[in-house]
């Protein structure tokens, strides 16, 4: 077994658990979506639950939205 071999054995229960982390993030966004009266506010609330679960080293204001751009 080499390298790439092990890599993609690892991918797919990586894979499995990102899938599952975005639909427990939808199902959460739709929880708390209508407390946002501004569709603004909604789509900047959805934007900062995705950057929590980002792979970025640190979780603070600069880096998420650098982020999510």
């Amino acid at each position: 077994m080499d390298t790439r071999e092990r890599t993609e054995e690892n991918a797919a229960p990586e894979e499995a658990v990102l899938q599952q982390a975005t639909e427990e993030l939808v199902k959460v966004h739709a929880r708390i979506g209508p407390r946002f009266r501004r569709a603004e506010a909604c789509q900047r609330a959805r934007g900062f639950l995705q950057g929590l679960l980002a792979e970025v080293p640190r979780k603070n204001g600069w880096q998420l939205a650098e982020e999510l751009g």
